[in-house]
Formats: structure tokens, C-alpha cells, sequence
């Protein structure tokens, strides 16, 4: 799981960080920077899944969420890819990192806030997606 001490996050530059006035980051903050990560990193690994498929890439969040409103069935096979991506299958991320990944993507974030559908019933597709690396998630927890 990726873990943040909301007390050592900042806003500030790399370079900037030396200084003694450092602004640091509410929790509000640190969440919508992690939703922003795994909306990024879902961007890049639908671009492999999609040239697999044969779609046209789309090679932005925006892009992608603009295809799970217009084409909800095309962008849920982008999606279904990146949950099989190999650095969610084979790289041991943690379990709540993969949900994240999903969650923030394209299609459940255009199922819930332009399709209306429910938090719940996105949360199960989103699960059920990883259904069957639930041991191997403890597994890898338990290392």
C-alpha cells in the first residue's frame, strides 16, 4: 500500500525543500495528489492495452473518461486490461494501491459521475476484478 505522513508531505519543489518555511500538505491534499497518481498511471497503462486491443489510443485521463461515457463496454475492456497489466499482476503493488488504481480510473469515475450508478455496485465490478488474487494480495502482505 502506498503510505504518506500527510506531516512530511509539501507542495513545495524538490529544490525548494532546504528552505526553513515549509508549507505542508492538509490530508485533503495528499489524497487528491494519490487520486491524481492513479489517475496518471491508469493513463499510461491503458495506452498498452488499448494498442492490444486495437482501439485507437487515447493517451489522456480526460480522453479516456470522455470514452467510458460516450462507449461505457469499450472503456470497461480498457479497464479490464489495466487490471491485468503486469505491474498490477506480476509487480507485488499492494491490493489497496490496484482498487485505487481502478477506482480513479476512466471508467468507474464515468460510471459514477456522469451514468449515475451507484458507489456500492462500482466498488463490487471493482473488486470482482481482483477476485482471484485475493490470496495472492495476502500472500504478498504477509511477506
Amino acid at each position: 500500500m502506498l503510505t504518506v505522513n500527510s506531516s512530511q508531505v509539501t507542495t513545495e519543489p524538490v529544490e525548494d525543500r532546504q528552505q526553513p518555511q515549509i508549507s505542508k500538505a492538509t490530508p485533503e491534499l495528499v489524497k487528491e495528489v494519490y487520486q491524481q497518481q492513479y489517475r496518471e498511471t491508469y493513463a499510461e497503462l491503458a495506452i498498452t492495452v488499448q494498442q492490444s486491443l486495437g482501439f485507437p489510443v487515447l493517451g489522456t485521463f480526460e480522453a479516456l473518461f470522455q470514452l467510458g461515457c460516450r462507449e461505457p463496454e469499450k472503456s470497461k475492456l480498457i479497464d479490464q486490461g489495466v487490471a491485468e497489466h503486469p505491474l498490477l499482476k506480476d509487480w507485488p503493488m499492494g491490493q489497496e494501491d490496484c482498487i485505487g488504481l481502478i477506482s480513479q480510473g476512466p471508467y468507474v469515475q464515468s460510471q459514477l459521475n456522469y451514468h449515475g450508478v451507484a458507489v456500492g455496485d462500482m466498488m463490487q465490478y471493482v473488486y470482482e476484478l481482483f477476485r482471484d488474487r485475493t490470496v495472492e494480495f495476502a500472500e504478498v502482505s504477509n511477506a
